[in-house]
């Protein structure tokens, strides 16, 4: 009998091992395929880091390739480090030319500030002439550079980007010597030329308002071009400026206009309507003379005109 026992104990030990030994079996399985698990799940994130990545450096590369503006990088030495195609062909040079270039060497050294203000951590600009080093680019140029830093924040380098603004400039100027043009015209004609807005409230008044009526321009910019008529050719002004809006052709009409010291002058105004691109009147624009002397010759030939017919009824 006690041999039958120590065999059953002997049993239920070796029963216990084994089992024993198949759990651990089983949680050495169990973790070995958690970490399988987890180890393709890193490695299909990495995977998709990767194609992420892959697919942003070529975005940055068309983008660097594409843009319509010039960007080239370069170190603390001042040496281009790489430019995009825009930037060679704006300096009319070529990239093999440009990269690798000691900007310290550089013949025209303007934009040369703005370019080492980078490098000390801020943003640099420089608007002007600029005269290209390895090609035939003469343009009017509107450089700005940024610093370059790494993880640490440290300043390894700068970064530019370059417009020809050439023909923005040269337009600007024709714009200016148009509009000094039309101002030198517009301060020395013995006419009165002045705009209104939608409103009819003056925008615009020419030097010779002044001479002719005593009002400083600045004195009547903002009021309504009516007040200066007389209050009994009102209606004959309103007629003909809602005449030259329908038709939106010029009308002429003859009016007495209020002077700055209270007495009137008899002026002829010629008005024409201003249209945006929709067609609704936005304004107008006037020439304004003074005829004062032709309606005292006007009043002496009717007098002159009475008398005569006085004497030939009374003949």
């Amino acid at each position: 009998m006690f041999s039958a026992c120590f065999l059953a104990l002997r049993l239920d030990t070796w029963a216990t091992a084994l089992l024993v030994g198949l759990a651990s079996a089983a949680l050495g399985l169990l973790v070995s395929l958690l970490l399988l698990r987890k180890r393709a799940a890193l490695y299909r994130e990495r995977a998709r880091l990767v194609e992420e990545l892959r697919e942003s450096e070529e975005r940055y590369r068309l983008l660097f390739q594409r843009t319509p503006i010039g960007i080239f990088y370069y170190d603390t030495n001042l040496v281009v480090t790489d430019c995009n195609q825009r930037f060679a062909e704006i300096l009319r040079s070529s990239r093999e030319r440009l990269i690798g270039l000691d900007m310290n060497n550089l013949r025209d050294q303007s934009p040369l500030p703005a370019i080492r203000e980078a490098l000390r951590g801020r943003e640099g600009s420089y608007q002007g002439f600029y005269a290209s080093t390895t090609g035939e680019g003469r343009i009017w140029a509107s450089l700005r550079t940024a610093p370059l830093t790494d993880a640490e924040g440290r300043v390894v380098g700068g970064v530019g980007i370059l417009e020809d603004v050439t023909e923005r400039v040269r337009m600007q100027a024709e714009l200016q010597e148009r509009e000094f043009f039309l101002r030198r015209l517009t301060d020395n004609m013995l006419d009165l030329i002045s705009q209104v807005d939608a409103q009819g409230r003056f925008v615009y008044l020419s030097p010779s308002n002044q001479k002719v009526l005593g009002y400083r321009p600045e004195d009547l910019l903002g009021t309504r071009a009516m007040d200066l008529v007389h209050p009994d050719d009102l209606a004959m002004v309103a007629e003909a400026y809602a005449r030259a809006e329908e038709r939106l052709v010029p009308d002429r009409v003859e009016f007495r206009a209020r002077r700055a010291d209270g007495s009137y002058l008899w002026v002829e105004s010629l008005g024409n309507p201003l249209r945006d691109e929709e067609g609704r009147v936005t304004g107008a624009i006037f020439v304004t003379r003074d005829i004062s002397e032709r309606k005292k010759t006007q009043e002496r030939l009717e007098k002159m005109n009475r008398c005569f017919l006085e004497l030939g009824a009374d003949a």
